[in-house]
């Protein structure tokens, strides 16, 4: 056994949850097998996968099941279960020391349930619920991904070097729903370490998806938040989503804006999903420098930190389905919103913040002002996970 190890996971549709892995491979490391659970619910209801690697020869060859399950309140008596399982096989084949075509197949099943609380409860005391609507989707997605990276690490993330990654997936029309689209897109990454401490970061993605059934690029937010406030257009938020995903459980969009749309960001000071299209393109600039070097505290509790870095960046970015999208000011009738005559495909923000490393995870701490038709906005402050793109 080569680890035991747990993780909680955040994701910006679902909240919180966790799983337990294990890892094992030969003495050579030619053969490795993974596995993880969550096995607090049945096993209809909970996420595990499996994974073996056979990795003897030259070209790496993965191959994985999996399932995910998650629910989410439709009103005070009904739940949705989203419920993902699935094949998946993964070829990497490395041509230099630096770069590496990946080759990728996947078969997906989807089942949508709502379940209705009833007047009855289980031999165990738990209420039961009955399941009123389901409803099942499948499909198949083949990939290719041509990856770079000679990257050099720090305490928090890459501080020097060049990244990217070109990935191409075809839906060929396999599967229940016949889904036929194609999408490519390319995240470019470039650092130049200036010193030993300071790290000037250039990130560039674009994304356009083709055929008859489009995927959706969600422009905007930050992944892995836990949580921060602000306004946009001038107007506070109610929260740090635009309610595009999960607030209509009869929308005929529900499962492809879940599973299979694309993610644009971090676009700190907008909201997730702020904007959102067939074609899309983010820019992120990021300063990075030591912010404390060194903190001891003697009251009202003994503690040290150290090694606290800080970051100011530029973030831009657009969404649109159609070029004339740019040349109006209204907005499209997909965004269904009550605003008029202040549209743009482009949102653009600025801010500053700092991470703070605590061994086990990475915090960051930001603040961000968006620019709009009145000015600019107050400042909007972000708590997240993760290490630096």
């Amino acid at each position: 056994m080569d680890l035991v190890s747990g993780n909680l996971q955040i994701s910006n549709v679902f909240g919180a949850s966790g799983m337990t892995y294990f890892s094992f491979s030969d003495l050579l490391g030619d053969h490795q097998i993974a596995f993880g659970t969550e096995m607090v619910l049945t096993l209809e209801n909970s996420d595990y996968f499996f994974q073996y690697g056979y990795l003897k020869n030259k070209i790496d060859y993965y191959f994985i099941a999996f399932q995910n399950a998650n629910f989410f309140q439709i009103n005070p008596w009904s739940y949705g279960r989203l419920r993902h399982y699935g094949l998946q096989g993964i070829m990497s084949q490395p041509f230099s020391r630096y770069q590496r075509f990946d080759y990728g197949f996947s078969w997906h099943n989807i089942n949508y349930s709502i379940l209705e609380q009833q007047d009855s409860y289980n031999d165990y005391g738990d209420i039961v619920y009955n399941t009123v609507y389901s409803s099942k989707y499948s499909t198949v997605l083949p990939r290719f991904s041509w990856v770079f990276d000679n990257s050099v690490f720090g305490f928090t993330g890459p501080i020097d070097g060049f990244r990217k990654n070109t990935t191409i997936t075809v839906n060929p029309g396999y599967g229940s729903n016949k889904l036929q689209f194609q999408t490519i897109k390319s995240d470019i990454r470039k650092y130049w370490r200036i010193g030993r401490d300071y790290t000037i970061a250039l990130r560039g993605f674009v994304g356009k998806s083709f055929g008859f059934n489009k995927q959706n690029f969600f422009l905007g937010g930050i992944p892995y938040l836990l949580g921060g406030g602000g306004e946009t257009n001038g107007v506070k938020d109610n929260g740090n989503t635009r309610e595009v995903i999960l607030d209509d459980p009869d929308s005929p969009t529900l499962i492809h804006d879940i599973y299979f749309t694309e993610y644009a960001w971090p676009l700190r000071g907008a909201r997730y999903a702020e904007r959102f299209g067939n074609t899309t393109t983010l820019f992120n600039l990021e300063v990075r420098f030591p912010f404390i070097n060194y903190l001891a505290l003697g009251f009202p509790l003994k503690m040290i930190f150290g090694n606290i870095r800080g970051h100011a960046f530029i973030d831009i970015g657009a969404a649109w389905n159609e070029f004339k999208e740019f040349s109006t000011n209204n907005w499209p009738n997909r965004y269904e919103t009550v605003l008029s005559e202040n549209y743009s495909p482009w949102v653009t923000t600025f801010g500053i913040g700092t991470k703070i490393n605590f061994g086990y995870f990475l915090l960051k701490i930001e603040t961000a002002w968006d620019k709009n038709v009145a000015g600019y906005s107050k400042p909007q402050w972000y708590f997240s996970l993760g290490p630096d793109w």
